[in-house]
């Protein structure tokens, strides 16, 4: 993918050379950094994602998103809040999966659980494909994930709209 296919529809500018550079992937933490990936540096609640930008330089980031400029030879690309912006950089990298599948949320105070299990469980008997994102599993075809999070972050939730149309 190219960097300006990234950024489509966000606002950002890019400099006219780095507009058609490839890109392999992106990520916000830095353990998961490999060659050629975009790298966005997110203020967390234990750590700022700037001061593990060198250790994904190291490990081939191809390019910065940053909030604040960093002494490291890759371009990087500033931004006002990089947090609000990763959403929206995972949509477009993982081409917008939403737009092809039927989508159902289920809120309120008590019952969410019992009720999600009770759609799959009807949707996958009519012979439907179903991914469950709930606060306790991922359930996507046979694969039955725990959630780390009771709301997964947004590059897991993109990839898994993603795979949702493939599985």
């Amino acid at each position: 993918m190219e960097l300006l296919e990234l950024f489509r529809g966000l606002g950002v500018s890019l400099p006219s050379h780095l507009k058609g550079l490839e890109i392999k992937g992106i990520t916000d933490d830095s353990r998961e950094v490999e060659p050629g990936y975009v790298f966005v540096c997110i203020r967390g609640f234990a750590t700022d994602g700037h001061l593990h930008a060198s250790q994904a330089v190291e490990k081939g980031a191809k390019v910065l998103v940053v909030e604040e400029e960093l002494d490291l030879p890759v371009p990087q690309i500033r931004v006002k809040d990089t947090r609000w912006l990763l959403p929206f950089l995972a949509r477009n990298f993982y081409g917008n999966p939403h737009e092809a599948l039927t989508l159902i949320g289920v809120t309120g105070t008590n019952g969410k659980t019992t009720v999600t299990h009770l759609i799959t469980h009807v949707l996958e008997e009519m012979g439907e494909r179903t991914l469950l994102v709930g606060t306790v599993a991922y359930k996507m075809g046979g694969r039955l994930m725990k959630a780390e999070r009771t709301t997964p972050p947004p590059l897991v939730l993109w990839r898994f709209l993603k795979e949702a149309l493939t599985e």
